[in-house]
């Protein structure tokens, strides 16, 4: 260690030994008094700083490391301060008085630092001599604790001073002998010190054996101990390096290095080297900071870990060497015989390297089915000859090489008669064969001829064992050739797909082509697709090289060499080393990889033809003929005219070539079947505007030349002026509409024109025959306006007479109507009905004809005539006809239901009471108005009493007309009236008759009794009406019948609607039986009660006796309880066949049969089933008494 001054720098090549140290790293230097001053626990204790706050106070910015445990450095969280006392913040190691200074919080303690974990005895007198540290209290190296309590103004740097020793180099820097005379004048001190122990060693205390024990001496006894130096060595070397582990030693005993402890610190003396002194707080602190850092794992096995590395280093090479060595023995190319061959193998191996397994030609543009032909080509016609001739070169090599090793074997064999003496390697020749000069060899020389001979012959015997490995070993090469060349083909491949994308779009061709085309549903397919090219390139290129490379020749499985295997050897199999090749499987992935990411690429670039995607679908949806069947105006013909050539010079701007990678997308075929498109859509268009614009010409020459027919005719009658004037004045309303018809036609051919149409010279004929009948048609329309204007005055005049002659004809006819027989209310209404429907006609016709002539006159200008005659002789004869029609409609209906049949043959009404009432009362309605707009008519005062007359025999008609009357009631009628009515032939009915054959027996006097009987009639009818619905409500009614667990039989279920409705109707039932209207449905009531009473019942019975089997058909289906109770099994059920039916029986019978057929009125109309089950419920009874059941 280097020499410190007592400030800690060095000071050139003098060091004064330094003051003694601050209580804040050796707390057992100062007697702990209590009061100011007084140190804390953990300084009391020697508690030194944690590694982790000597780490946290390296972190910050210090210079020299000792200032890591300066007062300054540390916070007052770290400091060993008194609880209740605090440094202040210019405190340093030399200033005691901080030591003084109280302040209100308690610090925290001063962290210690762990002891070191180590179980060697150096280690366990360390913590001794720091016990020994903190429980000294005698005396101190810069003053006893008291003094330092009681003076705290007292520095450390004083005590120093005071005590300060001589420069511990100066002491050891001289001879052996000043050395001895220190320790003799040492020695003297201690003797005088213990004079009562003569025995006891000057340089030795009891119990002081190490360097801690040394310095835990001096912390207890200061510079006032007996003894001022411990002479000490270092402890022996053990596992691990400690270089503060110090034993105490004799003086004599020292060696050439060797320490002395004193109160102030430690010197290291070494022979030939300048003395280093350490104070012996820092002393101790690096010591406690070795051992916090020797605690570390790396530093604590880094020794061991060192020297076990260098061991394993030794020991790899060794090994490596030891396996260097056995390869060498082994490995071909160290044969002397091999080597030659074994280049020239390899040479040839190395000729595949410009075979290629696949063609891939970057700048030739290849279809799918080209690029497959030429990668058969290159495989078939180039690599697969290259193979074979590498092969078959190879194989050669290898048949010399057999046979010169085979040839030199057979050689030293034959030489060699006992292969015995090969082993002897002495020197003695037995033939004591001489040399050319006639003196015999050394024995050197023919020992070293003897050891050349064996390893000579060892090593022909060893190469002509390795003849199989070498053919082996040439094969591998081969394999691994081939191999490499099937890797290339799919790099290569790859490499061409990946050309496109390296050499720029500029130079970029592709490397297949693909057709692009549309499909519906707006998306876009390529021919071929991406499957198909990775089939191609998987399943043709990359498989076609591995089948190449599995294909190659393998000279380990030639016959030429089987003699030099025992069995058939086993080789590499190139096909599943490439298949499980890393690298064939990236290439592999990667190529299938670009191929897809080209077609994506390329298919968002074929987006530029979407453009051309509504020409596509125009011509999926076009069909001509339906386009011309279809009306179309012009300007619709037109647009399509105008799309169809926009489309024609889009489809010559496309672009036809798109290149993305490694594909070029076509789109040639594709403009190919669009053009076609528009060009068979354009002309056909032009045929259709050609066909309507021939249409519309002959069309509208007809039409002018019968306007001009129209107008060149010249009537004389008033009919025809009248007509001629409302056709010249139609004619020039539609004037503007021909003409512009006319124009439209002329656009067509014009447009026909632009469209380079050919039109027809026919055609073209009648279009230039349409402009000349249009000039024509104007023509005619001025001069007809000419003849109208001079006939006009006199076609008035005649107007206006036919006007007034046909007003006279319609006031002649209204005053007819109230003259002859129209007022004769005796005549026959039938005849003036006709006459007044044929007046009703020639009112119509003269109605007409003033329409007419309001018509003509409104055409000339003059004002129509009102039509007062017209209206006034209508209204006439509706009212005459109207009343007419009335009294002979009535007289017709009220005869039909007098004198016609009242029963039909099956005894049936024909009278529809309802109907009359109401036709009655209309009738009645206009006669009442009738008379009363026209009081003295006597048609109306005719019709008034006719219909009064047969109100009179209504309420008679009303009860023959009853529908409840049944035989039995006419029966009566006939009986009261004295009418002998017979039946009719089938029985059902009688003879006709009619009311006017009733009236003829005085029927109206018996009014009140017809009256009775059809009102008994009607309760009658009544009371059969309920019965039937009561019946139709059984009618559908069905018991709901359903299995019954696992018995194999069915119970009733849900009988409250059958209750509730059996109930209702035996109280109607009673109720009918009641009533005195009953006597002729009597029997049928009976009946039918006695039904309902029967099936209440039977539904009782049968309840009762389902609730009774149900509770004890569990029971007795134990075979136990049936060997208890015999009798009553044997009546519940049957337990042989011969025995008779029981309960059991006649319950599931029973259930069986209203499961086939369950309708509620069949089951009660049975008599035996009601007896059956009041039966069963008898020995229910029975059994239930016997068996003391509930």
């Amino acid at each position: 260690m280097p020499p410190v001054g007592s400030d800690g720098q060095h000071q050139g090549g003098r060091a004064t030994p330094p003051a003694p140290e601050s209580p804040l790293w050796l707390p057992a230097l100062a007697q702990a008094a209590g009061g100011a001053g007084r140190l804390t626990d953990a300084a009391a204790a020697g508690a030194l700083p944690r590694a982790k706050d000597l780490r946290a106070a390296a972190a910050s910015q210090i210079s020299d490391p000792r200032q890591l445990f300066d007062a300054k450095t540390l916070t007052q969280q770290q400091l060993p301060l008194q609880p209740g006392r605090v440094a202040p913040s210019g405190w340093h190691s030399g200033a005691a008085p901080a030591l003084a200074r109280a302040v209100h919080p308690p610090p925290p303690r001063l962290p210690a630092i762990e002891p070191r974990r180590t179980d060697t005895t150096v280690a366990r007198e360390r913590t001794e001599a720091l016990t020994q540290l903190r429980a000294g209290g005698g005396g101190s190296l810069g003053g006893t604790s008291a003094e330092m309590a009681a003076a705290p103004g007292t520095s450390f740097e004083g005590e120093a001073a005071r005590h300060h020793m001589q420069d511990p180099r100066q002491q050891h820097a001289g001879t052996d002998a000043t050395t001895h005379a220190s320790s003799a004048k040492s020695a003297a001190r201690r003797g005088s010190g213990r004079a009562g122990s003569p025995a006891a060693d000057a340089d030795h205390v009891t119990g002081v054996d190490t360097g801690a024990g040394a310095v835990a001496f001096f912390g207890r006894h200061g510079q006032e101990g007996p003894v001022k130096f411990f002479y000490c060595s270092r402890a022996p070397e053990g596992a691990r390096f400690r270089p503060y582990d110090l034993v105490v030693v004799p003086r004599e005993e020292v060696r050439d290095e060797y320490f002395t402890i004193s109160a102030t610190g430690v010197v290291r003396i070494k022979k030939g080297a300048q003395a280093d002194f350490t104070p012996l707080a820092e002393w101790v602190r690096e010591a406690a900071l070795f051992d916090a850092v020797a605690s570390v794992g790396f530093f604590k096995h880094y020794l061991t870990g060192r020297t076990f590395r260098a061991w394993a280093k030794v020991v790899r090479r060794k090994h490596f060497r030891r396996v260097r060595a056995a390869i060498a023995a082994r490995l071909l190319v160290s044969k002397e015989n091999f080597q030659p061959a074994l280049r020239e193998i390899q040479g040839h191996v190395a000729d595949l390297r410009s075979v290629s397994f696949c063609a891939a030609n970057a700048s030739h543009l290849h279809t799918l089915q080209e690029y497959v032909e030429l990668q058969q080509q290159a495989r078939d016609a180039r690599a697969k000859p290259a193979v074979e001739a590498v092969v078959e070169r190879v194989q050669k090599v290898l048949e010399r090489v057999c046979r010169e090793v085979q040839a030199q074997a057979a050689l030293y064999q034959e030489s060699v008669r006992d292969e015995a003496e090969l082993a002897d390697t002495t020197g003695v020749e037995l033939g004591q064969g001489r040399s050319g000069a006639g003196r015999a060899r050394p024995m050197v020389v023919v020992k070293k001829e003897k050891m050349e001979r064996a390893a000579n012959y060892a090593r022909v015997m060893e190469e002509l064992s390795l003849l199989g490995n070498f053919v082996r070993l040439a094969d591998y090469l081969l394999v691994g050739g081939v191999t490499g060349r099937a890797l290339a083909a799919a790099e290569d491949t790859l490499a061409l797909l990946l050309a496109g994308r390296e050499a720029g779009a500029a130079t970029n061709k592709g490397v297949f082509t693909t057709v692009v085309s549309f499909v519906p549903g707006g998306g876009t397919v390529f021919a071929p697709d991406a499957p198909a090219v990775m089939d191609e390139i998987n399943g043709n290129t990359i498989e076609g090289a591995l089948a190449l490379a599995q294909a190659a020749p393998r000279v380990l499985f030639m016959r030429a060499f089987a003699y030099l295997f025992d069995a058939r050897p086993s080789g590499l199999n190139p096909l599943t080393m490439l298949r499980a090749s890393p690298e064939f499987i990236a290439a592999r992935q990667r190529i299938n990889e670009a191929v897809a990411g080209d077609f994506m690429a390329a298919r968002d670039a074929a987006r530029v033809l979407e453009d051309y995607r509504k020409v596509w679908e125009f011509g999926r949806a076009w069909d001509g003929d339906a386009y011309a069947a279809q009306p179309r105006g012009l300007a619709e013909i037109r647009r399509d005219l105008v799309v169809q050539r926009s489309w024609k010079g889009l489809l010559e701007r496309m672009k036809t070539s798109l290149v993305v990678g490694c594909l070029q997308v076509d789109a040639k075929p594709l403009k190919a079947e669009l053009i076609p498109v528009t060009q068979a859509a354009q002309e056909r268009i032009k045929l259709v505007l050609l066909s309507l614009a021939r249409e519309a010409t002959l069309a509208a020459l007809d039409d002018l030349t019968a306007r001009v027919a129209q107008l060149a005719s010249r009537p004389a009658t008033l009919d025809g002026y009248m007509g001629y004037l409302a056709m010249h004045l139609q004619q020039i309303e539609d004037r503007r509409q021909l003409v512009a018809t006319c124009g439209q036609i002329d656009d067509m051919y014009d447009s026909l024109a632009a469209h380079e149409q050919k039109v027809p010279t026919a055609e073209q004929v009648k279009h230039d025959d349409l402009t000349e009948a249009l000039a024509s048609f104007q023509q005619q329309l001025a001069e007809g306006k000419e003849w109208l204007a001079d006939a006009k005055p006199d076609q008035i005049a005649a107007l206006q007479a036919a006007v007034a002659d046909a007003n006279r004809q319609l006031e002649d006819m209204a005053a007819s109507l109230h003259s002859g027989t129209y007022i004769d209310a005796e005549a026959d209404p039938e005849e003036v009905v006709a006459d007044l429907e044929g007046m009703l006609q020639r009112l119509g016709g003269l109605g007409e004809a003033l329409g007419t002539y309001n018509q003509y006159l409104s055409l000339v200008d003059q004002p129509p005539d009102e039509g007062g005659a017209l209206m006034m002789a209508e209204k006439e004869a509706n009212t005459r006809y109207q009343l007419w029609l009335s009294l002979r409609d009535f007289m017709a209906s009220s005869a039909s239901w007098t004198e016609e049949a009242v029963l039909d043959d099956d005894g049936g009404l024909l009278l529809e009471i309802e109907a009359i009432r109401a036709e009655v009362e209309e009738y009645a309605s206009k006669a009442y108005k009738a008379s009363k707009a026209h009081k003295d008519d006597p048609v109306g005062v005719r019709l008034k009493e006719v219909v009064d007359d047969f109100k009179e025999i209504m309420p008679l008609v009303e009860e023959l007309a009853n529908p409840a009357l049944k035989m039995r009631h006419w029966e009566e009628i006939f009986a009261l009236i004295g009418a002998e009515i017979e039946g009719n032939e089938n029985g059902t009915g009688y003879a006709p008759f009619s009311i006017r054959h009733l009236l003829q027996f005085d029927l109206l006097d018996n009014l009140e009794k017809l009256q009775a009987i059809g009102s008994q009639a009607s309760k009658e009818l009544s009371l059969e009406k309920a019965l039937a619905k009561m019946k139709a409500d059984w009618q559908d009614l069905e018991f709901r019948v359903v299995g019954y667990r696992d018995t194999g039989t069915y119970v009733i279920g849900g009988t409250d609607d059958v209750q509730a409705l059996l109930d209702d109707h035996i109280v109607k039932a009673q109720t009918m039986r009641s009533s005195p209207f009953l006597k002729p449905l009597e029997a049928e009531a009976v009946a039918w009660e006695k039904l309902l009473l029967q099936t209440q019942d039977l539904l009782d019975n049968w309840l009762s006796c389902q609730s009774t089997w149900q509770y004890l058909e569990p029971i007795f289906s134990s075979p136990d309880i049936l060997a208890q109770m015999p009798e009553e099994g044997d009546k519940f059920q049957q337990p042989q066949p011969a025995a008779p039916l029981q309960v059991d029986a006649t319950w599931r019978g029973l259930m069986d049969a209203a499961h086939g057929s369950p309708g509620v009125l069949g089951l009660a109309a049975d008599a035996e089933r009601l007896a059956a089950l009041e039966e069963a419920n008898a020995l229910l009874e029975q059994i239930q008494k016997a068996s003391a059941l509930p």
